[in-house]
């Protein structure tokens, strides 16, 4: 989005001159840091990590404990560290707009990004989400754990006998 479209949704936005080598150092600095969760860290293009935990989940008591652990730490130096969720075939927000879906409106997360192969995709109401897309998701812990719930594809009940 350009500076003078934000700032005509929010006139009170404020911009601050990017530092790319600041950046730079604290997410190399964040890397090290991280390896708590893992012992294969690396930075993943500008401002991201990329953890490989497998293995790992159990000492934090399974996965969804390592999310909280995550989350909170990064809470506690006053960082946001989006959640990742993968859209399967069989969801049923494959084939919707955002605006359809209202993900926000319904669980209170927000789609910050979407992921399609290489490409990030900047989050608009009219974006069809497709299988496989990545959604970069911030909100509460409850938001996010709404918003998995929403987006993950319909268990098929077992037929009885």
């Amino acid at each position: 989005m350009r500076l003078t479209d934000a700032r005509a949704l929010d006139p009170g936005l404020v911009a601050v001159a990017a530092d790319g080598a600041g950046d730079q150092a604290l997410v190399e600095r964040l890397a090290r840091w991280a390896s708590r969760w893992s012992p294969l860290v690396e930075v993943d293009g500008a401002d991201a990590l990329r953890l490989d935990v497998s293995g790992v989940a159990h000492l934090f008591g399974g996965e969804a404990g390592l999310v909280r652990d995550i989350e909170a730490r990064f809470a506690g130096l006053g960082l946001s560290a989006p959640s990742m969720v993968e859209l399967a075939k069989g969801s049923q927000a494959v084939g919707k707009t955002l605006a359809e879906l209202n993900l926000r409106g319904v669980t209170g997360a927000t789609v910050l990004a979407i992921t399609r192969g290489p490409r990030a995709i900047v989050a608009t109401a009219t974006e069809v989400l497709q299988a496989d897309d990545r959604l970069a998701l911030a909100g509460s812990r409850e938001a996010i754990d709404a918003a998995r719930e929403v987006l993950a594809p319909p268990v098929a009940l077992a037929a009885r006998s």
